[in-house]
């Protein structure tokens, strides 16, 4: 939970900001910072997806819901520039993870 909460803030600050600079404050070093906190936040949930051999119940019970409310929600109203494939990459681990479930 608290990883959602990191990525949550930091996507919060990207879009003040991005507000605040227009598409060109992508460019800027602090908006950098800001995509490079979430982006490592999605790395991380698609290591520990991955890595997670056992009990798909709890990654599709627990940690789906919150990254889609939060994740998805941001990907859809962040301009082009500020989304990150990182997002494409951890739903689609997620799918084969828990479609491997259903095989």
């Amino acid at each position: 939970k608290e990883l959602v909460q990191v990525y949550r803030h930091h996507s919060q600050a990207l879009s003040n900001y991005l507000k605040a600079h227009g598409e060109a404050g992508c460019a800027h070093t602090q908006a950098k910072i800001l995509r490079n906190v979430r982006n490592s936040a999605l790395k991380l949930y698609t290591t520990f997806i991955q890595a997670k051999t056992s009990s798909n119940v709890i990654i599709g019970d627990t940690f789906v819901p919150s990254l889609m409310d939060t994740v998805l929600l941001d990907y859809e109203t962040s301009i082009p520039d500020a989304r990150e494939q990182e997002v494409l990459r951890l739903f689609a681990t997620i799918v084969a993870k828990l479609g491997a479930d259903k095989a």
